[in-house]
């Protein structure tokens, strides 16, 4: 049951006592921002005696369970077709890490043919001789995913020819790299205003997004694997930004900003990602994520003409009615729209074998303290790092987890068994509250109203005090934070202003 194989669970969290039994409840009616009322204590993934936990509603004086043993006549048999699972599992899902590995699989092979016709007439590059034997090139590799639909279901293999960017230089082969992608506070609060105002919600997605952007430097690059146009020595001179390159994501925005501008819409000057556009018959949104972008707005012919004009300068794929928006599930209904992560929940508690533990009703115990020797040692963090910053992107539609998260994310570079038996406590409370999210509902007022607390004092090693604010637009929740301040507060007035 324990994620860590290699180690039992006794390294990593310590006995429950009797009297700190957890047990599992209904899912509580809304999100709270701070654990309370839940007396139980929490530790562990699961709650074999074996490992040091107590089960629900065991008593401490009964005699440990025996372990159930098969009584089939096929024990340590395997099932007839499970030759056929095993080649469907491997055949189906292993991603090649190498070109080697891709050749020879029609999948990939398909996919990396449809790569090089998009860079080709995309004009990416021109195969030329190289300028001087000390020219600096740079290397290109393939890298291969596997892109899956909301339900887990394959959608499409996708190859990409990227660039090694890590061998460029500062000021020869590239400069500026900064691009601005969209807060996750301003994706909530354009659902909010478009549930507020019955607007429709449109996705759009950029196909190869990064080899529109134009580029200011003059690069070389190696051919990739399995490109043999040219003769042999010649190298590729970019035409075009290419993933991988230091400067792909800002060559693309500039190239989509250029292209708005050009339709008429003007940037927000706080939020660089956002595009407005208002006519006599209404006004008109588009918010970017990277390659990804949503629409809306009161003038459905705007969208008409918005969704026509971006055709005409990129290969547009429209997804229809916003549905999955990175990793987010949003849902429609007369209620409002609700956004939640449910997938995401399933897809990490199946990852770290928690999908059977025991819920709890809390993200954290009552009154918790941590230090940074709370605990034994752990022999590896990286999985508890892993962990937290899986949390930590969940926060976006669960205000509820945002302090415990903060919390154990004091953490990651020395983790210690207390630190882990908090961290899977926000695990099984997530089992019990996979449904919970955000709903953004279609009544309300426009105002803005903002509220926070503090503590005094909470850290264990600074006695730093921890400030959470959280802000609403009418009755939608669009944006909150728990963070540790940045000095020693003399007293709680301090503390809180």
């Amino acid at each position: 049951m324990f994620p860590y194989d290699d180690q039992p669970a006794e390294d990593f969290v310590p006995a429950i006592p009797p009297d700190d039994m957890d047990s599992p409840g209904s899912s509580p009616a809304t999100s709270s921002a701070a654990a309370s009322g839940d007396s139980s204590s929490s530790s562990s993934p699961g709650a074999s005696s074996s490992h040091g936990f107590i089960s629900s509603g065991a008593s401490t004086s009964s005699p440990a369970p025996q372990p159930r043993r098969s009584l089939r006549s096929t024990k340590g048999v395997p099932s007839p077709h499970f030759d056929d699972y095993m080649a469907l599992g491997v055949d189906t899902l292993v991603t090649p890490t190498r070109y080697k590995d891709a050749q020879g699989d029609p999948r990939w092979e398909e996919a990396m043919g449809s790569e090089f016709d998009a860079l080709h007439a995309n004009h990416t590059w021109d195969v030329v001789d190289r300028p001087t034997p000390d020219t600096p090139t740079v290397g290109s590799r393939w890298v291969y995913t596997i892109k899956m639909n909301p339900d887990g279901t394959i959608e499409r293999f996708r190859a990409r020819v990227v660039a090694l960017g890590y061998t460029q230089e500062h000021e020869v082969d590239y400069n500026e790299t900064f691009a601005p992608v969209a807060r996750m506070s301003t994706v909530r609060t354009l659902l909010a205003v478009a549930s507020m105002n019955k607007w429709s919600l449109s996705q759009l997605d950029v196909k190869n997004a990064f080899l529109h952007g134009d580029l200011d430097e003059v690069i070389y690059m190696e051919k990739p694997p399995g490109y043999n146009v040219g003769r042999p020595g010649q190298v590729c001179r970019l035409r075009r930004s290419l993933y991988g390159l230091k400067q792909a994501p800002r060559a693309w925005f500039e190239k989509f900003q250029d292209t708005l501008v050009g339709l008429g819409y003007s940037q927000s000057l706080n939020y660089p990602s956002l595009f407005i556009k208002t006519t006599s018959r209404g006004i008109v949104l588009l918010l970017l994520y990277v390659d990804d972008m949503i629409i809306t707005g009161s003038d459905s012919e705007g969208i008409r003409l918005l969704k026509d004009g971006l055709q005409v300068s990129f290969q547009i794929k429209d997804l229809g009615q916003l549905s999955y928006f990175l990793g987010l599930e949003v849902s429609r209904s007369a209620a409002g729209i609700f956004l939640c992560q449910r997938k995401y929940i399933s897809d990490l508690l199946g990852d770290y074998n928690m999908e059977d533990c025991v819920p709890v009703n809390t993200p954290m115990e009552l009154n918790l303290k941590l230090s940074r020797e709370s605990g034994d040692k752990v022999k590896d963090g990286s999985q508890y790092r892993s962990i937290v910053g899986s949390l930590i992107y969940l926060s976006a539609t669960r205000p509820d987890i945002s302090y415990a998260v903060q919390l154990v994310s004091q953490f990651m570079a020395d983790p210690r068994t207390d630190h882990v038996a908090a961290l899977y406590r926000i695990l099984r409370y997530l089992r019990e509250t996979k449904e919970l999210g955000l709903l953004f509902p279609t009544s309300g007022t426009t105002t803005l109203q903002a509220y926070s607390d503090s503590d005094y004092a909470g850290c264990v090693d600074t006695r730093r005090s921890t400030t959470g604010w959280c802000v609403q637009f009418g009755n939608s929740f669009i944006s909150w934070r728990c963070k540790k301040q940045n000095k020693v507060s003399k007293s709680s007035t301090e503390a809180e202003y």
